[in-house]
């Protein structure tokens, strides 16, 4: 395995760690009320994540098994798509947030870990393209 690639993975794998650590602080300082209405939120906006995933993996795929375009063009749009999947689904959930009054530690908590999940990615993104 190419060290860049093996550097790449655990940074990400890293930073993500770090974020979900500081998710899961955030959530332990919410009362018991706002993490009841926190998942009643969020419940249904799962599943449209998930298959947005889905279709983006697809895609994914089908550039890598038709060869519509160089692998590197294929990487850098999965990635990009990615990042914009994490920005838009990190966006409309600041927007759910907001709008129900949650406490503003946790949406700057929320904000900061979705930068984070962004970061990761590029980094691992980075280190595989060196």
């Amino acid at each position: 395995m190419d060290t860049n690639y093996t550097i790449g993975l655990f940074s990400m794998l890293g930073i993500i760690l770090v974020a979900r650590i500081l998710n899961e602080r955030a959530l332990r300082k919410l009362d018991k009320e706002k993490k009841v209405e926190l998942l009643d939120l969020f419940s249904g906006r799962r599943i449209y994540s998930f298959i947005a995933l889905i279709f983006i993996l697809a895609l994914f795929y089908a550039g890598i098994k038709f060869e519509v375009v160089p692998p590197l063009v294929n990487v850098v749009i999965f990635v990009c798509l990615i990042a914009l999947h994490i920005l838009f689904s990190g966006l409309s959930s600041y927007r759910v947030l907001k709008n129900n009054d949650f406490p503003e530690f946790y949406i700057t908590n929320y904000l900061l870990t979705t930068s984070l999940r962004i970061v990761s990615l590029v980094i691992f993104f980075l280190f595989m393209t060196l």
